[in-house]
């Protein structure tokens, strides 16, 4: 009976090694689906918000902007069309709402441009800085939050 016996306690010793093994690569499976699947999303939507920017919208200010030059050469002129950029509808409608207001704030701008300043791409960048500027002050002053993101100069003539 003990030659019987010893098969058993092979088997049964081969069946727990067995489930322990079994045991191991299920919790390395376990380990391994939290850690890449469960905790994956947290770090993908986080990285997903960061980049969700809106569309760029953009609005024409026309017709064109067209102003006698301060200065000593009364005789020159600026004609100057102005395209705004935001990322929400709602600026572009309270530009749309305040249209008369920006347009008279930047023709008291151009107007008071000298023809020299405009000459060099530095004395432009800062007209459009000026011109993003006040267009931004009326929009504070009258809508709360809403603010203009770029401007561009889509045609810029000087004569």
């Amino acid at each position: 009976m003990s030659e019987a016996a010893a098969p058993p306690k092979k088997s049964k010793l081969i069946w727990v090694v067995l489930f322990l093994v079994l045991l191991l690569f299920g919790g390395a499976g376990a380990a391994a689906y939290y850690f890449l699947v469960v905790q994956a999303p947290d770090e993908t939507e986080e990285v997903s918000e960061e980049e969700v920017v809106p569309p760029a919208l953009y609005f024409e200010l026309r017709p064109a902007f067209v102003v006698n030059l301060s200065g000593p050469d009364s005789s020159r002129f600026l004609q100057v069309e102005v395209d705004l950029m935001a990322r929400d509808q709602a600026v572009l409608n309270a530009i749309q709402a305040h249209n008369p207001a920006i347009r008279n704030a930047l023709l008291l701008l151009f107007g008071s441009q000298r023809a020299a300043d405009l000459q060099t791409r530095e004395g432009k960048e800062a007209l459009q800085r000026n011109v993003l500027d006040s267009i931004n002050d009326i929009l504070a002053s009258r809508e709360e939050g809403l603010a203009v993101e770029e401007i561009y100069f889509s045609s810029f003539v000087m004569q």
